[in-house]
């Protein structure tokens, strides 16, 4: 009798200790709707800390380079970057309309300082394609998320060159743009 009531205490004493040391349960979310109107904003307070001390700054750019007539290529300046930051491009586009038999290629020339004053000039190209020929022309264009990067380089500026190859004796028109961000130069 007395193992019995020794066993029934000692189990009772286990259960106990179990049940104070069990995790308590895990609370389950629920989706929180915010109502408040822009006149009326969620108050928010405390700080934000950016790691590095600054925000990017978004830009974007485009330029129209004119290819003269009789001509095969063009290089225009699509984006200075100021002094101390460097351009983060994350979409470049181009289009333009030439002959039916005609081709065009778009590429942007980044300037990257490597150090000791010294800059590497890099050519991306961007594959344009043919996506509307019709009876008195072709339109080429590209659209494309990148990741080139761009510094400031006192005499020139994030450049864009386009290359046709036509048979025609007219100017031709193409549009370049870009978006992406500025960081400041480590």
């Amino acid at each position: 009798m007395k193992k019995v009531t020794l066993l029934v205490i000692v189990s009772i004493l286990f259960l106990a200790y179990g049940t104070v040391l069990a995790a308590p349960p895990e609370a389950k979310s629920q989706p929180v709707t915010v109502m408040n109107t822009p006149s009326n904003p969620v108050p928010i307070t405390g700080t934000v800390n950016i790691a590095n001390g600054s925000l990017p700054q978004y830009v974007s750019g485009n330029v129209t380079c004119t290819i003269a007539s009789g001509g095969e290529n063009a290089t225009c300046d699509l984006y200075t970057v100021p002094v101390g930051k460097r351009l983060i491009i994350e979409y470049a586009s181009c289009e333009t309309a030439l002959g039916t038999d005609d081709h065009a290629t778009c590429a942007l020339v980044t300037p990257v300082d490597i150090g000791g004053g010294n800059f590497s000039i890099t050519t991306h190209y961007l594959p344009t394609i043919a996506n509307l020929v019709t009876k008195s022309g072709t339109h080429f264009s590209v659209g494309q998320q990148v990741k080139l990067f761009a510094d400031s380089v006192s005499a020139n500026a994030l450049q864009v060159e386009v290359f046709i190859q036509t048979t025609s004796s007219s100017s031709h028109d193409v549009r370049v743009s870009f978006s992406g961000y500025l960081v400041d130069v480590p």
